[in-house]
């Protein structure tokens, strides 16, 4: 990023200093304090070092004449200092008071980064550091462990595709096994949860989502992105329940009394209902309250404190989790691309909709359109200043909430453990054949 004056400045009026600190220029001097200071912000997910600043948050008014031998002398203590070494980015900042170096030290990729102390070649103490609220602070064992075991940055970020089909005339889950094939197509996990809102949908709402075609791409993808945050929140309830918290602990090897009490339950009657204004609300009247009444759901096992948002804007939808200063997850849908026929890459699209084989199919497909929505996936942690075992529970409890949202909505993975096509169209010919020596028989 380029910054500006004004960058920096509103950087230094941050009240949140994990990932930022500042220092007056005779720091670089010190390479063992700035080797403390590079590892720390490494080990914390990266953040800005800016040199020329006062403690007090004005800068010292000095202008880098040997701009280039001062980024040297840090290269050289991020390469001979840290291991593994630290890579940053660089920019000066010319203010009016004074110019001030801008040290952006990017993540620990693959384990975390050791102030190291050398005889020769050969390292003789390592010591390791993170950033907290409160600046740099030394690693825990457990911390260590987990930075080890794990990673030096906790984030989770996935994108894929999920997909919505539907039959065009009256709004329902077409079955993709037609009656032209002996093999059975295992549903969609998702389309058994999609049934539960377009069963809700009235005569009225069904007939203004059939209006022109036009229209119905756009109000059908508003739908669709609308409903997805409780899609997504029916699917989650399916391995969320009341065991989870034994199940985690035990994959953990913690004691179930570490989460008995520090986890809580999303009941129906506290889900986020979509705001009145909303399009299933206002022109679909969708009850979304008397389908969570009226479907299977077990409530969601979640750490105690955790709030929960869905927000509905057009096309695009997303449902979050936040607890204060220790995580925050979204997962965020975005509707793009309505297309009419079977969805890309369904085995039966390429046999149904073959040449030779189109015309008597015809029907059948015209009465089917898809959708695609891009879901992305994003989980933020503050690293944990002193409880890391409930940490890696939070942490853990979002890797399973990412595994269960893509086991039922990732389209890719479905369409991964169907059969080949090659199999639907031998079958198909075999049974085209035999339907030509019945008639030649008779």
């Amino acid at each position: 990023m380029n910054f500006n004056c004004e960058d920096v400045k509103k950087l230094i009026t941050q009240k949140e200093r994990r990932w930022i600190d500042w220092k007056e220029t005779a720091f670089l001097n010190n390479k063992e304090k700035l080797s403390y200071q590079l590892v720390a912000f490494a080990n914390s997910g990266g953040g800005h070092l800016l040199i020329g600043v006062r403690d007090d948050g004005t800068l010292e008014g000095i202008r880098f004449q040997n701009y280039d031998e001062k980024v040297k002398d840090i290269a050289n203590v991020a390469y001979d200092r840290c291991s593994p070494p630290v890579l940053f980015d660089h920019q000066l900042v010319s203010c009016p008071e004074g110019d001030v170096l801008v040290i952006t030290i990017k993540p620990s990729r693959f384990m975390p980064s050791a102030a190291v102390e050398r005889e020769g070649k050969e390292i003789k103490a390592r010591i390791y550091y993170q950033r907290s609220s409160s600046g740099k602070r030394l690693v825990t064992d457990e911390q260590l462990r987990w930075m080890f075991n794990y990673s030096p940055n906790p984030n989770i970020e996935d994108r894929f595709i999920t997909m919505f089909y539907y039959n065009r005339d009256d709004f329902s889950i077409p079955s993709l096994s037609p009656d032209v094939f002996e093999i059975s197509i295992p549903p969609y996990k998702a389309s058994d949860i999609y049934t539960y809102f377009l069963s809700a949908l009235g005569k009225e709402a069904t007939r203004y989502l059939q209006r022109q075609e036009r229209d119905e791409i756009q109000e059908t993808l508003k739908f669709v992105a609308e409903i997805l945050p409780y899609v997504a929140l029916l699917a989650l309830s399916r391995y969320f329940g009341s065991a989870w918290p034994k199940r985690i602990c035990d994959r953990l090897g913690y004691p179930m009394e570490l989460l008995r009490y520090q986890s809580k339950s999303l009941m129906r009657e506290n889900i986020p209902l979509p705001p009145s204004e909303a399009f299933i609300s206002s022109k679909l009247h969708l009850d979304i309250s008397s389908i969570l009444n009226d479907v299977p759901y077990w409530g969601i096992s979640m750490p105690r404190g955790t709030d929960v948002k869905v927000e509905l804007k057009g096309s695009t939808s997303l449902l979050s989790f936040e607890l204060p200063e220790k995580f925050t997850i979204q997962i965020k849908f975005i509707a793009g691309e309505w297309r009419p026929g079977l969805p890309p890459r369904h085995p039966l699209s390429g046999v149904l909709g073959h040449p030779g084989r189109a015309l008597e199919n015809a029907q059948w497909l015209r009465q089917i359109a898809s959708v695609g929505i891009l879901t992305e996936f994003k989980a933020d942690f503050s690293f944990p200043e002193e409880d890391v075992e409930l940490f890696a529970l939070y942490h853990e409890w979002a890797s399973q909430m990412k595994e269960e949202i893509k086991k039922h909505l990732d389209w890719e993975i479905y369409v991964n453990s169907l059969p080949n096509s090659k199999i639907f169209s031998i079958d198909y010919n075999v049974k085209e054949i035999l339907k030509r020596l019945r008639k030649i028989c008779k």
